[in-house]
């Protein structure tokens, strides 16, 4: 697939591949250059032959691993942009994170707003950094709280 003029290249990391594909799929038909690998060690490998906009790591890997694997990056490729999905609880040090259950919609939204932070899902621009409310018009689901942190480089969604 040739990346449109606006993709990204993001990193998949899934322990399951039937989940990894269906998320590298979604990716690409959002019109993203995607690759999925199905370690943290083959992330680290992979990460330090290429360049990525964005990794989704993927709720099928260990909190360990997922531990382990958002302090390489965010040693090796600080630039890197992290979306965690979980369905226990986030981890600190992704960039976002998001409930795995809350499906492709969710996760679509979650990418724009992981890969262009300074614009809202309706397409308005922040102003500001701080913690802010905000609900999508065009959405099935409400994003009800967001919570930026430039410094911190977090983001927390809540649906």
């Amino acid at each position: 697939m040739t990346p449109q003029p606006n993709s990204f290249c993001v990193l998949v990391v899934s322990a399951e591949p039937s989940i990894g594909q269906t998320r590298l799929l979604l990716l690409e038909e959002a019109g993203h250059a995607a690759h999925m690998v199905e370690s943290p060690a083959k992330a680290r490998e992979i990460l330090q032959l290429d360049h990525f906009d964005a990794a989704v790591l993927d709720h099928t890997l260990s909190k360990d691993e997922r531990g382990h694997l958002i302090h390489f990056m965010r040693q090796f490729a600080p630039a890197i942009r992290i979306l965690l999905l979980h369905k226990s609880g986030a981890d600190s040090g992704a960039d976002l994170h998001l409930d795995s259950r809350d499906g492709p919609d969710a996760l679509k939204r979650a990418l724009k707003m992981l890969l262009h932070p300074g614009q809202l899902s309706n397409g308005q621009h922040r102003t500001s950094p701080q913690a802010e409310s905000q609900t999508s018009s065009n959405s099935q689901h409400a994003i009800t709280n967001v919570a930026w942190h430039d410094s911190m480089r977090t983001v927390s969604l809540h649906f």
